[in-house]
Parts: structure tokens; sequence; C-alpha cells
């Protein structure tokens, strides 16, 4: 129902010129990586914030934190929307992506556990990393930080509509791509496009990792329009 309003209301506000298909197949990495998950508030902004970041290959969002097994959107238990990030950690660190998180959501403030700012560290490196960066973090702030660091249990896929739920907004772009729901959630492509989009990364680093993707003029025209002025993304909290 959801997918069919967003639709219906993309219909009604885009052109009806259609955005030329990609030249081939998107190319997909097969290297090693390494997992950051974050619950921010909600899960829909954080995809497009991390995106597009140094080092981010894939993102995708899910639910994590309860004891409810299988949850879904509308059957949650006392789980939290979160975002799971796999990263090159040849790239980027740990650390680093701990950085974004604190700077682009509300620590301070408390929600029921669906919405609760919580970090999920997978062993204890991570862990480490999470309390010092809190600690540092709360000494530029005036209200207490709320943000829970919990071990990641299992980490449960949200439905595919939650998936690069902004990117799919833009119905002709994004039917243009020409993935499958499973294919979107592994994409490498889709993930670096869901951040430039939203104006998350620089036009020079978008022209330069573009080159590698055997993207239309129309498609490479598109993104570059959105990035020009980007619209304002947030949960709505």
């Amino acid at each position: 129902m959801l997918q069919g309003i967003i639709r219906n209301i993309s219909s009604l506000i885009s052109p009806t010129r259609t955005i030329t298909m990609a030249a081939a197949t998107f190319p997909e990495l097969d290297i090693p990586t390494e997992k950051a998950t974050f619950a921010m508030g909600c899960f829909w902004a954080p995809e497009p914030i991390y995106g597009c970041k140094k080092g981010v290959i894939r993102t995708k969002v899910g639910y994590c934190g309860g004891t409810k097994e299988n949850p879904t959107y509308r059957s949650l238990g006392d789980h939290t929307e979160a975002i799971q990030i796999e990263y090159d950690p040849t790239q980027t660190d740990y650390k680093t992506l701990l950085g974004v998180f604190w700077r682009q959501h509300d620590s301070t403030a408390k929600y029921k556990s669906q919405y609760k700012s919580a970090i999920y560290y997978e062993n204890d490196e991570q862990k480490k990393l999470a309390e010092e960066s809190k600690a540092e973090y709360q000494k530029e702030l005036q209200r207490p930080i709320v943000t829970d660091i919990e071990k990641l249990g299992k980490f449960y896929d949200a439905e595919n509509y939650h998936q690069k739920y902004h990117l799919r907004e833009h119905v002709q772009f994004y039917d243009s791509l020409g993935l499958t729901d499973p294919a979107l959630v592994r994409s490498h492509v889709a993930t670096r496009l869901h951040g430039y989009i939203y104006g998350y990364g620089t036009l020079a680093d978008f022209e330069d990792e573009s080159k590698k993707w055997s993207l239309s003029e129309d498609q490479i025209a598109f993104v570059k329009k959105q990035m020009a002025h980007p619209r304002a993304i947030h949960c709505g909290l």
C-alpha cells in the first residue's frame, strides 16, 4: 500500500519522459568487509547519510536488539529499527563511522524502543570504541546522551519496501536501475547512488566514481540535478 501511494504521488510530480537505463549490468564489489550496526531514530534517513561515505560498500535496514523472533514492521515487538553498514576496512574504519553516527542524529532524545538511539557492537574492539566515542562526544553536549551500547544479536532484514526507501521515491530513476528487490539490498552502486542523490557526497567524487558504473547519460544527469538541490530527509520523530 505504501509503495503504491509513493508511486502515485511521484507519477503526478515527475516528468513523463523516461530515464534511459544503464548500458550494462552494474558491477558489484566482492571484497572483504566489516560491519557496523547503528540505530539512529529510524532507519530510512541513515541509509543515504552513510551511502556514499568513503569506504562504505553497501547498507541495508532491519530490526535488532529485541527478543521477538522474525519481527516485522507491523509486529516489531521489542526490536529497534537499525541500519547495517558493510565497509572496506582499508578505506575507512569503525571510529570514523561512529563519528557520523553521533553527528547525524540526536543521541540525547529518548524514544520508545522502535526508534531509540543505539550502537550494536560485534566484538570487544567495537564495544571499546563505542564507549570511548560516547564519552568523548558527551563533552560537547549539555544534555546526557541516552544511546544504548549493546551486543549485536540477530539482525533481521526489514521488508523490501523499506530498503533504499528514499531512493525508491524517485520512481523513474529507481526503475531505470533495473534491480530486483534482493539485488537492491546487495547493490554497491545503489547504496552509493542513494547517498549522492541526497547530497551526502561531492560532485567530484560522484563524477570519478560513476565512471566505473556504466550509467546512462540520463541517469548521470538526474543524479547531478538532485545533488545540486538535495531534498532534506529526516525521521519525522
